[in-house]
């Protein structure tokens, strides 16, 4: 049987490490909405390629689909799905193999 553990108290460090206080996480989602907001635009991802200097083929491996799938939301950017802009997003923030970070979002 699993012990029950009480809920750690609001900005208490709990088990996954300390916790981001309020204005840190609002900072964090409105630099992730505002970069979902521009990518979903007209020329969005290619822009976004543009800034991270990538092929429409790097990007494909990076985001785990294929390129022809870039190409596509390169030319209908309302067909490209949130989840995919997200990532998109995040991987513009905090690059390649690193979990993104609150100094990744400038004040």
């Amino acid at each position: 049987m699993i012990a029950d553990k009480a809920a750690p108290a609001p900005g208490a460090p709990s088990d996954r490490g300390p916790g981001l206080d309020p204005a840190a996480s609002a900072r964090l989602a409105e630099a992730v909405i505002e970069r979902v907001n521009a990518l979903s635009e007209p020329g969005g991802l290619a822009a976004w390629r543009e800034r991270l200097g990538i092929s429409r083929r790097t990007a494909a491996k990076e985001l785990g689909c294929e390129a022809n799938t870039i190409a596509k939301y390169d030319k209908t950017p309302d067909a490209a799905p949130l989840y995919f802009l997200y990532a998109c997003a995040v991987l513009e923030l905090c690059g390649k193999n690193r979990p993104l970070r609150l100094e990744d979002v400038k004040e």
